[in-house]
């Protein structure tokens, strides 16, 4: 009888033992698999374009347009959605059509990107909205309006606790990043109230991973023939105002057009100032003091950020997608101390905006350091 007891204590045990053993070897991953806590981290995608325009009044597009939205379309490149840094329609002058120009724009761009899910968010530039021309920044607004594009992206977020004039200075997030679209028309320093705003959407979006700020207007010249044209054109206050709210808040880039050159530049700090290449036509020469060298190439931007705080930004050339190396820039912008005939306004660069006065260097490719 003793026996049988012990028999029956033995087989008990074993089956018990064999249940939490197949319990435990349910709980582990199947091979191959990363387990439920390895989720894939998203990772976004989106192109920047600018000065897309010809000739005044222009309603037609060259090859480079076209091949910049042939890429944003293909579905192996993972654009999410695209950014516009102005000069889309050739305006800014009298008795032109408005409404033509902006039907041929949507037509090649915006509608064939929205048809496939991918939202274009445009900043103005001086041909599409400029400051004092009223009409054009009415046909502008209309436009944009009509064409609805802030439900196309279901990530897209409208920034509305700060106020917003939503197609000109406005504010989202997409992610792990936040967008600040400015109205940066004319060569002059934005306005008090429009500081105000900048901060306030800064302060309240102040723990994104990233922060980008995009508009037309550079703080500070890139191109030959444009040195004068410049947001801080007569401000050093402002220069410097800028300057230190962008390091304050840890403005990853300030995207910038006008320039129809590609350079990514930085200043002061950690935040880059990256001239757009464009897309249309009038490309443009580098300020260097050796004068002028080759013209840049047509193309745009391709920029990728992780929710966990990777960046990657690559300038691509419309001709065949190639990447530009930074190594093939130089590696400082530096004004050259005479005049010539394309640079009327070298001489007169004001000594307190260069970063280097003795080496007239407005920006430097590579991180920030003494001179």
């Amino acid at each position: 009888m003793k026996s049988l007891f012990f028999i029956i204590f033995v087989l008990s045990n074993l089956s018990c033992s064999s249940q939490t053993t197949t319990l435990e070897n349910d709980l582990q991953p199947i091979e191959g698999s990363q387990g439920l806590e390895s989720v894939e981290e998203k990772v976004w995608r989106f192109a920047i374009i600018s000065d897309l325009n010809k000739s005044y009044g222009s309603k037609d597009y060259d090859e480079p347009t076209n091949k910049a939205v042939d890429y944003i379309l293909n579905k192996k490149n993972n654009i999410d959605f695209v950014i516009s840094t102005g000069d889309m329609v050739a305006g800014q002058k009298s008795g032109l059509d408005y409404l033509g120009m902006w039907e041929a724009f949507h037509n090649t761009v915006t509608r064939p990107l929205k048809k496939e899910g991918v939202a274009l968010y445009p900043s103005p530039g001086n041909h599409d909205a400029y400051r004092t021309r009223a009409i054009e920044r009415k046909h502008y607004y209309d436009s944009w309006v009509k064409e609805d594009i802030t439900n196309v992206n279901p990530s897209f977020s409208l920034v509305k606790e700060v106020g917003h004039d939503y197609p000109f200075s406005y504010a989202y997030t997409m992610g792990s990043a936040l967008f600040i679209s400015l109205d940066a028309t004319d060569v002059r320093p934005l306005g008090e109230e429009d500081i105000v705003w900048l901060e306030k959407v800064l302060e309240k979006e102040k723990d994104k991973k990233h922060k980008f700020i995009y508009g037309h207007v550079p703080l500070l010249p890139f191109a030959f023939k444009k040195e004068k044209e410049y947001l801080a054109r007569g401000s050093f206050d402002f220069l410097n105002k800028m300057e230190d709210l962008l390091e304050k808040y840890k403005v990853s880039v300030f995207f910038t057009g006008h320039s129809h050159v590609y350079y990514p530049g930085k200043r002061k700090g950690s935040t880059q100032y990256i001239s757009v290449p464009l897309l249309g036509s009038g490309a443009r020469y580098l300020i260097q003091k050796q004068g002028l060298t080759k013209r840049s190439k047509t193309g745009f931007l391709v920029v990728e950020y992780s929710e966990s705080g990777d960046l990657k930004i690559e300038s691509l050339r419309s001709q065949d997608y190639s990447v530009i190396q930074d190594v093939e820039l130089p590696e400082w912008l530096d004004m050259p101390r005479s005049n010539f005939g394309s640079c009327s306004g070298c001489s007169s660069f004001p000594s307190s905006m260069f970063l280097n006065s003795k080496k007239r260097i407005i920006y430097q490719r590579r991180k920030p350091k003494s001179f």
